[in-house]
């Protein structure tokens, strides 16, 4: 709920395709031998298997997330930021990639000091160029990014 009130829809937490899909030839046996012998045993064991590895990656994801935060959110008060700084910051959270163009339409400021706000947090390693056009860019929360997307095959 946290995160769909972030607008992230897709972020990968506590499901159970991750696991499924790196272990499908283990659950592809143990439900023919379930559907064969009548053994829902082991099928249970490697759900709770399941759900306790799965449940255990979230957990590390979004406290790896909550730490990034912080110390990006330590950099930002350490430069004296502005309300409209803030803003463009948790636009980012929300969406973590972007142009500046619609950050700007929809804080209601302008392009210019979204750019500039960018600019700065480029230069503070919060954001990263997501390209290299000189127009149209794109740019990302790599970082959270990077913890959203990153895969541990347990």
């Amino acid at each position: 709920m946290i995160l769909n009130s972030y607008g992230i829809k897709s972020a990968p937490f506590v499901g159970l395709s991750e696991y499924l899909y790196y272990r499908k030839n283990d659950y592809f046996e143990i439900l023919g031998s379930t559907q064969y012998s009548g053994g829902y045993i082991a099928l249970i064991k490697f759900f709770v298997r399941c759900i306790n590895v799965s449940a255990k990656l979230a957990t590390a994801r979004i406290e790896e997330l909550v730490r990034i935060a912080a110390e990006d959110e330590a950099k930002i008060k350490a430069s004296k930021p502005s309300k409209i700084t803030w803003l463009v910051y948790y636009y980012f959270k929300r969406h973590l990639v972007s142009e500046i163009k619609p950050i700007s339409e929809a804080l209601g400021v302008s392009y210019n000091t979204v750019s500039k706000t960018v600019n700065n947090f480029l230069t503070m390693n919060i954001l990263a160029k997501d390209d290299q056009q000189s127009r149209h860019r794109n740019f990302a929360y790599s970082r959270f990014m990077g913890t959203l997307s990153s895969v541990d095959r347990q």
